[in-house]
């Protein structure tokens, strides 16, 4: 999934990665035209850095934490858009309720939101309501990642063939008649 750039200018914003260690400003000039350029920064994927006085503009380009963020999020397999928002909003949601709490493996969490959501066949909304729910109710996980699995636990084993294993599984097979109450309170059809 490429999640709305071509294959092509995923290669440049790779290159443009690359900028940062070696110059790639050769290989920018035969492949990256214009209108991509100007795409790239309108999206806020790339940025110029102020470099020496005899550099080229794309010797000077590096990509943005947007950018950073965006060719990570394609290395993450059958996650869609919805489920990196997700992350985004779970991120927010535990870090601000407790001091010493930490997230974990962004990959690895997009990825079990994905594969939990879908295995529950659940739409976004009922699976951040069950985030939310779980998360106000069980307080005493320090890593947003193990909420979902602890590979350290299960060093052999993937989330997938062990989703029972899963706190927030479990929680929800527990408590799935309060989490549709909740879910009835919090969706409006």
């Amino acid at each position: 999934m490429t999640k709305g750039l071509s294959f092509n200018q995923i290669l440049l914003l790779q290159a443009i990665s690359q900028n940062r260690t070696e110059d790639m400003s050769t290989l920018l000039e035969s492949q990256l035209d214009t209108a991509t350029g100007q795409y790239f920064l309108e999206q806020g994927y790339i940025m110029l850095v102020q470099g020496k006085k005899d550099d080229s503009p794309l010797k000077k380009m590096r990509l943005t934490k947007k950018g950073k963020e965006y060719l990570e999020s394609i290395q993450i397999p059958n996650v869609i858009e919805g489920d990196l928002e997700l992350l985004g909003y779970l991120t927010t949601i535990y870090l601000s309720s407790g001091e010493d709490r930490k997230i974990g493996n962004k990959k690895k969490i997009a990825s079990y939101i994905s594969i939990m959501r879908r295995e529950l066949e659940l739409t976004l909304h009922e699976f951040y309501y069950l985030c939310e729910y779980f998360l106000a109710e069980y307080e005493f996980t320090k890593v947003l990642e193990y909420i979902f699995f602890n590979s350290n636990k299960n060093r052999y084993g993937k989330f997938q063939d062990n989703l029972q294993d899963s706190p927030l599984y479990q929680f929800y097979e527990e408590h799935k008649e309060d989490i549709e109450n909740y879910w009835k309170q919090k969706i409006k059809q």
